[in-house]
């Protein structure tokens, strides 16, 4: 009887045994089955220098009078000479227009030094203003009509750049990020043959597209004193340049 309970508790142990062995095998087993891929990641890149398609100029008419409908009317006039002053084939279109009150502060004048000693604000008329966004595909008359704006009496010239058109734009992206990603699989080829490895299927793949419009330095405000010369403005417009990178991750072997 002794004899039979003890190889019933041996034949168990050795079953227990069993069981923790097979499932050691099947964890390392696992483990070799899942070994992580070696890549190789690289970064390619390629800028474009093109010429502009379009000429923009910001242009601002600013009244002020004593009255707000006083201001308006003002603003009013002079916009309608500035729609008109242009005559070849353009787009103008409304920023902004705003009529505000202005303000001078009072200043405090105390000769006691007695406190507190308070300054305010003194309404001193209304400020009509309404922004353009000029633009024109004729680029070599940019100045003539810089110059046409200032005369019907335009008060500021914000700012103007050479841009590239949402049509030629799209058409140089994807040129650029075709270059860019060509030069990513050359860089890729050259690496995998130095390292001496094989190159695979890429496992992922981004991009990124930079471009920045031409900003020219010029600047008119009537009230500083600027007018308009009497020789004309002559503006020459530049190449923009236009980025484009693919990074691109191999698998290798």
């Amino acid at each position: 009887m002794k004899t039979t309970t003890l190889g019933a508790i041996l034949l168990i142990l050795l079953l227990v045994a069993s069981s923790a062995i097979y499932t050691a095998k099947a964890a390392t087993s696992g483990v070799d089955s899942e070994e992580e891929k070696r890549t190789l990641y690289v970064n390619g890149v390629y800028t474009a220098s093109v010429d502009p398609d379009t000429f923009v100029a910001i242009v601002t008419v600013e009244t002020q009078a004593a009255k707000a409908a006083d201001a308006q009317k003002a603003n009013a006039d002079i916009s309608a000479r500035v729609e008109k002053a242009v005559k070849f084939t353009n787009k103008l279109s409304t920023v902004s227009y705003t009529i505000q009150p202005v303000y001078e502060w009072q200043r405090c004048v105390d000769s006691d030094y007695r406190y507190p000693c308070t300054e305010k604000p003194i309404l001193v008329g209304y400020k009509a203003v309404h922004t353009y966004k000029f633009e024109t595909k004729e680029l070599k008359r940019g100045g003539e009509a810089l110059d046409a704006f200032v005369t019907a009496g335009a008060t500021n010239i914000n700012s103007i750049t050479f841009e590239l058109s949402p049509e030629l734009q799209t058409k140089v992206q994807l040129e650029a990020l075709e270059n860019a990603a060509k030069n990513a699989k050359t860089k890729a080829v050259v690496i995998a043959k130095g390292s001496e490895v094989t190159l695979g299927k890429p496992i992922s793949i981004s991009e990124g597209y930079y471009y920045v419009p031409m900003r020219y330095d010029y600047a008119y405000d009537m009230k500083a004193g600027g007018a308009a010369e009497s020789a004309p403005t002559n503006i020459i417009p530049g190449q923009v340049d236009v980025s484009a990178s693919v990074s691109v991750t191999y698998e290798i072997f």
